[in-house]
């Protein structure tokens, strides 16, 4: 028995499939101008209170960053970088050398700023994902000169010992060239927080060691000017001794000129 093909049910169903399609594409369309409506059970969720709002945007923007650190770390891989050599915020460096390390700790002390040095490995896991916080927190405090201490370079392991660092990822806050606290670090709520505190008190030194420089800059300003002032009064007390000299010179001279005259008109008369 042949098969029997009805054209009217093909085009019916050629019709139901077509609405179909046009249906999921506005669905799609509705839940890329607005995420809530992805899951209906959810729709209450999405209140139009401004804080509300304000929340789905930190989210949003959180999401975007991690998507872009992603990337980020996807584009490195892919040209052979190290995950630790990407682009850095100006105060981040990666140290070659225990001298290095010597040279900015000095340099930053002499500018009055505190230096963090931050023990990491290649392969450590936690060090990566900490990377990019670090970075981040890197932004908020340019008073502060963060160094990446490599533990797999073999030029660097002497300075592991010396410190005696045997975790990673650990951190030294090095404020005038000593060690004011040493602490490990992670992604841990416990552990971000203290991180935050030590770059906290190392904003505070940096102001107060600010403060203080331009107060002496200030006292010293003040006591130039003093010796500028004094330096002036006795220059106006030396000109004005000369001009009394030069004045009482003039009357002697003018004396001493009627003496003559007078002595003069006496002999003629």
């Amino acid at each position: 028995m042949a098969l029997q093909i009805n054209p009217s049910s093909i085009a019916k169903n050629v019709v139901r499939a077509n609405r179909r399609r046009a249906v999921l594409a506005t669905k799609r369309a509705l839940v890329t101008r607005n995420p809530c409506l992805a899951r209906p059970s959810q729709l209450s969720v999405c209140s139009p209170h401004p804080d509300a709002i304000k929340r789905r945007q930190e989210a949003e923007a959180r999401r975007m960053a991690r998507a872009r650190e992603m990337a980020e770390g996807h584009m490195l891989d892919a040209m052979g970088v190290k995950w630790y050599e990407g682009s850095l915020p100006p105060n981040m460096v990666v140290v070659r050398t225990p001298a290095c390390v010597d040279l900015l700790t000095q340099r930053a002390a002499a500018e009055g700023r505190t230096v963090l040095l931050n023990f990491f490995q290649d392969d450590c896991y936690a060090c990566r994902t900490l990377h990019p916080k670090l970075k981040k927190l890197a932004a908020d405090h340019p008073e502060v000169l963060f160094l990446k201490v490599n533990g797999s370079r073999e030029q660097l392991r002497p300075l592991f010992e010396a410190h005696g660092i045997t975790k990673v990822p650990f951190f030294h806050a090095v404020r005038d060239g000593c060690v004011q606290s040493r602490f490990s670090a992670s992604l841990s709520p416990e552990k971000l927080a203290r991180l935050r505190q030590e770059l906290q008190a190392a904003a505070v030194a940096f102001r107060q060691a600010a403060a203080g420089t331009q107060l002496h800059t200030y006292q010293h300003q003040q006591q130039a000017h003093f010796t500028q002032q004094q330096q002036h009064q006795h220059q106006y007390q030396q000109q004005q001794q000369q001009q009394q000299q030069q004045h009482q010179y003039q009357q002697q001279q003018q004396q001493q000129h009627t003496a003559e005259v007078q002595a003069k008109v006496a002999v003629m008369a």
